[in-house]
Parts: structure tokens; sequence; C-alpha cells
């Protein structure tokens, strides 16, 4: 589905939206650390498909609502000591 998208971005000019659902850069993106701590444990906890299905990919974005689920996932236990 992606690369349709990519397809019609590349032939009309007009680029796809970031928040565009589905295809968007910032489609399977989220900040909050409750999120991130459910998703982290359960993947379809806030979203009903693999990003992976549509071409897209999850992303934990650091933010205002980010915490320390988020950041332990982002740089790892070394962040910790």
């Amino acid at each position: 589905m992606e690369s349709l998208s990519r397809f019609g971005e590349k032939i009309s000019g007009i680029p796809v939206p970031r928040n565009k659902p589905l295809v968007g850069e910032y489609a399977f993106a989220d900040q909050s650390d409750a999120h991130v701590a459910a998703q982290l444990r359960e993947p379809f906890a806030f979203q009903g498909i693999r990003p992976e299905v549509v071409g897209n990919r999850r992303r934990f974005v650091i933010g205002k609502h980010s915490g320390p689920n988020i950041l332990r996932h982002k740089f790892g236990s070394w962040a910790w000591r």
C-alpha cells in the first residue's frame, strides 16, 4: 500500500502527508509513555494492524508525554546505571 502511495506522490508531485492514515510517517508513531509500555508488552494494544502489512513501521517518538518506558526502549539499559 505504501509503494502505491509513494508512486502517486512521485507522479503527481504532491507529497504524502505525514499524518496520513496507514502510510504516513506518523501513522504508527506514539510518544505517550503509557501507550509505549502497553505496545512493548502487546503490539496490538493500540494499533489494530501490524505496520509492516502496509509497508510502514512502528515508531516511538520522544516528546513531552514521554517517560521512562520509551527512554529505556530507545537508549537501552546503559542510560539507567
